[in-house]
């Protein structure tokens, strides 16, 4: 401080009404408020740092991790990372220890690196690269226990594993009573179409090579059989599906694929014979294998009814046989081919699509795992079935026993929805606007509804300046969003020209265009709302 005096008497001296006393403690309280402005900025720094670390923490691959560990898993993996055989650094383990207090959200202002490093190293200076370090060792181990629960879900693997490393150490006889032990659990299906037959080739195939091993290749023919039949079941089902994914992405997202490998092999593979050959030998596996096939060919040609039939029957029969997760698959299949053929005019599968939802509200098949939340694109199906039905009061019922199941965030405007489509219905169209208005339109999944809606309660409540705006709005949001697909864009496209064409009519009360308007109207295969259109083309008809 002394050593600071000379500067600050030296800039006062010229003050002639300060004496060398009042300088001096002048002089310390400048210097006072300068140690504290500095200390204040220092922590001010501290804090912004803090806060920086938190976001990133917040934000990092670990905590994200983390956050998808339900309790008990949360309590696994903390043994986990305790254990010495995978992890053998104290610091990680107290690493954990610290940031379990956060659990589960991670939410809380003190928890940030820095706050993290200040509990780890009280007496140091903070140093971001340590935390980042002890973040990735600790990531790491999240990962492999991910990997290692989600291993233990299917013992097949681990098991397989197993007797690999024993034939690796010569242990053949052992290795053989393992084989024989996981061949019995695969002797009847197991619910799993795409890698039942897989698992079983694995397991011909291991055999044959214990045969080699123990130099008894004579007793390998009926293993190699048996595992040229699982590899061509396994193959048969990968084709089918593959056939199915690949037209699935061209008719949703306007990819191409008729140039790849895969449609090239196809072309040159009869598995219309197979499917019969395993029919008329009574195979038993013929149901598993041929539901993926008549899926396949139900999907890609929709206008062929044999397909369609067979993929039917085999649906109602044989799904019991197959998992949760299978099940649900196959009937939402079976609704996408509906659709393709009542889009086509064939209006009757309306009725055959909601009989299959009903059995599907029957057996519980309307969420991803059992005991699930409604899956939201079924459920609004649903609605749009039980509309297009008229089956208003069963929809009533519907809505008022699953509502609760949907997920929570879509609940509401769902519900809305739902309540919108049917007092249009009814003929309730302030109301129905009123429902419309309501829903969280930035985070609904069904916007296309949305403006449909609105177009229907706007035409018929004579808003002509509100249709046109929509219109045009509707237009450039099909046109822009690369998501929507080419067949939906031409249906939704000549739903709004006809619309638009309807709405000048109406407008200039001109009879003269309603022929030509109705002659274009009929001679469209594809287009939105056609039953509604038809309705009010009717009306100016009359």
């Amino acid at each position: 401080m002394c050593s600071a005096l000379p500067y600050f008497v030296a800039a006062n001296l010229s003050n002639p009404n300060l004496t060398l006393q009042r300088i001096y403690f002048y002089n310390v309280a400048f210097l006072i408020s300068k140690i504290i402005a500095f200390h204040r900025k220092k922590t001010y720094f501290r804090l912004i740092h803090s806060i920086n670390c938190h976001k990133k923490m917040h934000k990092s691959s670990l905590i994200i991790l983390l956050k998808t560990f339900e309790p008990l898993e949360f309590r696994e993996f903390g043994k986990f990372v305790a254990s010495p055989f995978h992890n053998g650094r104290k610091e990680v383990i107290k690493f954990f220890e610290i940031i379990k207090l956060f659990y589960p959200g991670f939410d809380s202002n003190k928890f940030s690196k820095y706050e993290l490093f200040r509990k780890l190293y009280p007496s140091k200076e903070y140093d971001d690269s340590a935390i980042r370090k002890l973040a990735s060792f600790l990531t790491k181990l999240a990962e492999d226990y991910i990997a290692y629960v989600g291993l233990r879900r299917d013992d097949f693997y681990p098991e397989m594993s197993l007797i690999i490393s024993l034939s690796d150490r010569g242990l053949h006889g052992l290795a053989a009573k393992k084989l024989q032990l996981i061949e019995e659990k695969f002797k009847l299906f197991n619910g799993d179409s795409e890698f039942f037959f897989w698992k079983k080739f694995l397991i011909e195939r291991h055999k044959s090579a214990a045969y080699s091993y123990t130099h008894q290749d004579h007793l390998a023919s009926e293993t190699i059989l048996k595992r040229t039949d699982n590899i061509s079941y396994h193959m048969t089902i990968l084709l089918s599906k593959g056939m199915m994914d690949l037209k699935l992405y061209e008719k949703n997202f306007n990819v191409d694929y008729s140039k790849s490998d895969f449609n090239r092999l196809i072309l040159n593979i009869d598995l219309e014979t197979f499917i019969q050959h395993l029919k008329t030998s009574n195979n038993g596996n013929y149901p598993v294998i041929a539901i993926n096939y008549y899926e396949s060919m139900a999907f890609l040609h929709p206008e062929n009814d044999m397909y369609f039939t067979e993929f039917r029957t085999l649906l109602k029969n044989e799904t019991h046989k197959f998992s949760f997760v299978e099940q649900v698959n196959y009937y939402s299949m079976f609704e996408a081919i509906c659709t393709l053929k009542i889009e086509s005019g064939r209006q009757e599968f309306s009725k055959e699509l909601f009989d299959v939802y009903k059995e599907m509200l029957e057996k519980k098949l309307y969420s991803y795992y059992p005991g699930g939340q409604f899956i939201l694109r079924i459920f609004r199906n649903i609605v749009h079935t039980g509309i297009a039905l008229k089956e208003y009061s069963w929809l009533e019922g519907f809505l008022e026993r699953y509502m609760q199941e949907l997920p929570p965030d879509s609940r509401k405007s769902m519900g809305n929805l739902a309540n919108a489509l049917l007092l249009f219905e009814k003929g309730e169209f302030e109301r129905s606007l009123e429902k419309l208005v309501k829903i969280d339109y930035e985070l609904f999944h069904f916007k296309i509804d949305i403006k449909t809606l609105h177009l229907k309660i706007y035409y018929a409540l004579n808003c002509f300046d509100e249709a046109y705006s929509l219109i045009d709005t509707y237009k450039h949001f099909i046109s822009s969003n690369k998501f929507i697909s080419l067949r939906y864009r031409e249906r939704a496209g000549a739903f709004l020209d006809i619309l638009k064409r309807l709405l000048d009519l109406k407008l200039s009360k001109n009879p003269e265009n309603s022929g030509r308007i109705t002659k274009d109207f009929y001679d469209k295969t594809s287009i939105l709302e056609k039953d509604w259109l038809a309705l009010k083309i009717s009306e100016i008809n009359q």
